[in-house]
């Protein structure tokens, strides 16, 4: 439980830590927006390999139901307010470009863009905890062991795609 609390404090400051650089920094280029958003981790996406990991695991049908809930329950809203996260972000950003912006529009753009992210963080210890109940603890634990969780690699790029991208750009 102390290694899940870890990952989750950790994303949540990664997340939190990515906007507010974000804001610091400006709008800059527009290229450069799309990377800066694929650096910052999504809380859901946790819960996410935890879903797909423990779909790997020999579970009874009943217990399959409870991670299908948890999906309904946790997942798909986590998805919801992170498209709502990333709308926000986009309203923040607009507000800076303008040198003359109002401050209490962009205090209350910012304060909904971190409400969201800690309604999150909190969704997904939520979400954790109902995985862990489904399918118990030494599965759960198993889960851990599956997710090589290595507080570096939370800040590296997980893309697929991106990563093919930088290994042919490595080779040019």
């Amino acid at each position: 439980m102390k290694i899940l609390f870890q990952m989750l404090l950790i994303s949540l400051y990664l997340t939190s830590f990515s906007f507010t650089q974000q804001v610091i920094e400006g709008s800059g280029d527009s290229k450069d927006e799309p990377k800066a958003m694929k650096k910052k981790v999504e809380s859901y996406m946790l819960v996410q390999y935890f879903l797909l990991n423990a779909s790997t695991l020999e579970l009874t049908d009943s217990q399959r139901k409870e991670l299908d809930n948890v999906k309904k329950d946790y997942l798909y809203p986590m998805i919801q307010k992170e498209a709502a996260f990333r709308i926000s972000e986009m309203k923040v950003m607009d507000l800076l470009k303008n040198p003359d912006f109002n401050t209490e529009e962009l205090k209350s753009a910012i304060k909904i863009s971190v409400i969201l992210t800690l309604e999150n963080a909190l969704t997904s210890i939520d979400a954790l905890t109902a995985i862990r109940h489904a399918v118990g603890l030494d599965n759960f634990n198993k889960l851990i062991g599956m997710m090589n969780f290595k507080p570096n690699d939370m800040r590296k790029n997980k893309d697929p795609i991106e990563n093919d991208r930088d290994s042919l750009n490595k080779q040019i």
